[in-house]
């Protein structure tokens, strides 16, 4: 037997640009599910399972100011109009269960996925105060919140707009065995449960930083190359193992 479902859902967003810029999403998912049991003298299964997800959104961090909020809650700044997160997962899951003699029963599993994330996001200045000071004290810090909002070029002001592209992927995978069995000692039930699991993940960051200038109400870019602020690659294996027994006499469990 086998079952596939797909689904695809979008918005063009409810927050507003100046320049008229989508602030929505789109995002979809498609799933494959295959199961198979073949005719052996012994009882046994196989599933097999494909699913892979994908997402493009036009979102920010980036808030308001309580003043900006109260008056327009659905306002985005021009400062955020370069953020844009995409990503894709990709995940394979094969499992087979077997019911060997004894009363013995084996399940296997063997998993993989894939997570890519690119998302592009307004990150502050460069050398200048920190945006979350300047959204709490806008008047305080009024020059850099009015390129923050786009009412001032960067020129007038001297600041320069960080935007950083935090762009990672991850990977797992791994394999499981189970082992469980019922049996009768004396006047208990028991039910024995044995487990291992081999586990691998990674994960690869490369955080790009790029500098903008604010020219009347948009972005562009100051030509400057700039230095990664992140580039590092980690990775880890992990070994579990389990051992249960659930001992049951009369209306009573004791795991």
């Amino acid at each position: 037997s086998y079952m596939f479902d797909a689904m695809h859902y979008s918005s063009d967003g409810f927050k507003k640009l100046r320049n008229g810029a989508d602030t929505g999403f789109k995002r979809g998912d498609f799933n494959v599910k295959v199961h198979w049991r073949p005719k052996t003298d012994l009882n046994q299964s196989v599933v097999l399972k494909i699913g892979y997800a994908d997402e493009d959104s036009n979102e920010t961090y980036l808030g308001l100011t309580d003043d900006d909020f109260n008056k327009t809650p659905t306002l985005r700044y021009p400062s955020s109009q370069l953020d844009h997160f995409v990503s894709d997962h990709s995940q394979v899951h094969l499992s087979h269960n077997i019911d060997l003699e004894n009363g013995i029963s084996l399940k296997t599993k063997i998993y993989f996925n894939e997570f890519n994330r690119s998302w592009n996001k307004f990150d502050g200045f460069l050398g200048g105060p920190n945006a979350k000071l300047v959204l709490g004290s806008p008047n305080r810090y009024l020059a850099a919140y009015e390129v923050l909002a786009g009412l001032t070029d960067s020129a007038s002001a001297g600041l320069t707009i960080d935007v950083t592209d935090n762009d990672r992927a991850y990977s797992s995978d791994g394999i499981q065995f189970g082992l469980s069995k019922q049996l009768s000692l004396g006047s208990f039930e028991h039910g024995i449960n044995l487990g291992v699991r081999y586990h691998h993940d990674d994960v690869e960051r490369n955080h790009q930083q790029r500098s903008y200038l604010m020219v009347s109400g948009q972005l562009v870019s100051d030509g400057i190359l700039r230095p990664a602020k992140v580039i590092n690659y980690a990775e880890t294996d992990a070994i579990a193992l389990y051992l249960q027994d659930e001992i049951t006499k009369g209306d009573f469990t004791l795991s």
